[in-house]
């Protein structure tokens, strides 16, 4: 056991690696682990955990005696059943029972059972079962981005990543406890599309004895399409994926897969077809690919990460497919008030911060931002 000094001085670490500040810049590289964060647009909308203004820090204080909103649910967000075999429904496969009602989607909501699989390379193919431009199906555009909602709609439900924890995971304890995604499907050029998913978590609770702890954790992960009309006009192709870990701050660990890189990409079988899977870190949820990414970060106590359960009888009890409802884009919303996925008071496109449903108080970046910087460019 390492002396009471070390144990100080890994303390201390930790709380350097949460702090950021402006213009701070990610952590150097480590293996496949690469800054990948693009500034935020044109209306000053930056992402991170620790970036000023509307994004916010990892642990960024909202100002004092700002109201929170009214909350009412916009939309039903499409299925957050777990996967076959797993165990009984714990407080994390839907939102608290006072939100029961808005994160439960009505049948005629769901998502058209569109279909995933790899190619001879590895790659997720999303086929979709409407064309992905609504001017090829006259579909309904609500968000006026030149796709069809249906087709955003089958494209979240199918590549949004099952998330598995840690063994000794804190939330997967915790009755009040939820975690929830909102997501924005974009184009990015003729022949490319953006996914980005916001993996909301009502809290962060901190690394070694509770430090850097706060309301609303708002990671995510962002997906690279290329469209393949040689599959049908609802097929597009990922080519490149992205996984947020402590964004913009000096324990930035964020990563950018392409290429070649793209094999390391964990697919599981799932309904409809294989499904991504990501690995958030214990307690603060930094986004990994990879259990080694993730367990290769650091061998500091208080500084390294821990992911995936190790030694336990049911590892389906540390797996969640959270609820998703679709943004929309800024300009013409689909959803805003995020009470449909059990964070009342939060909302999509507001320049606030996330609090995660709960008080307002230590609160973390802005959902906008994460929605809008494309890890990409």
């Amino acid at each position: 056991m390492a002396g009471r000094g070390g144990l100080w001085l890994a303390v201390g670490l930790v709380a350097a690696c949460e702090a950021g500040g402006p213009g701070q810049g990610p952590a150097p590289d480590a293996g496949r682990l690469r800054d990948a964060l693009a500034p935020g647009d044109a209306t000053g909308d930056a992402t991170g955990d620790a970036t000023p203004g509307d994004a916010g820090g990892d642990a960024m204080a909202p100002p004092d005696g700002a109201p929170r909103p009214d909350a009412a649910p916009d939309a039903s967000p499409l299925d957050a059943s777990a996967p076959d075999g797993a165990a009984d429904a714990s407080p994390l496969d839907a939102a608290p029972l006072d939100a029961a009602d808005a994160a439960a989607p009505d049948a005629a909501d769901a998502a058209p059972p569109a279909t995933t699989r790899l190619d001879d390379a590895g790659r997720l193919l999303l086929l979709g079962t409407v064309p992905l431009r609504a001017a090829d199906c006259d579909c309904a555009d609500d968000d006026r981005d030149g796709l069809a909602d249906t087709w955003e709609a089958e494209a979240l439900d199918r590549l949004r990543p099952r998330l598995r924890f840690d063994e000794l995971e804190p939330l997967v304890d915790d009755p009040e406890a939820v975690v929830a995604m909102v997501g924005r499907v974009a184009p990015a050029g003729d022949d490319e599309l953006r996914v980005f998913l916001l993996v909301g978590y009502s809290r962060d609770y901190g690394s070694c004895l509770g430090i850097s702890a706060h309301d609303g954790d708002p990671e995510r992960v962002a997906l690279r399409l290329v469209v393949r009309p040689d599959l049908g006009p609802g097929a597009a192709e990922v080519i490149g994926a992205y996984t947020a870990a402590h964004e913009n701050t000096v324990g930035d660990h964020s990563a950018r897969y392409e290429g070649d890189e793209l094999a390391a990409l964990v697919h599981e079988p799932d309904a409809g077809g294989p499904r991504w899977v990501v690995f958030p870190s214990r307690g603060k949820h930094g986004t990994y690919a990879t259990v080694e990414a993730c367990e290769s970060v650091s061998p500091i106590p208080c500084v390294d990460e821990d992911c995936a359960p190790d030694g336990v009888d049911d590892p389906a009890r540390f797996d969640r497919l959270p609820p998703v409802v679709n943004a929309g884009e800024p300009e013409a919303p689909l959803v805003d008030d995020l009470a449909a996925v059990g964070f009342p008071g939060d909302r999509a496109w507001a320049d606030q911060p996330f609090c995660g449903g709960r008080a307002r108080r230590n609160c973390s970046a802005t959902v906008r931002g994460k929605l809008l910087a494309d890890p990409f460019e």
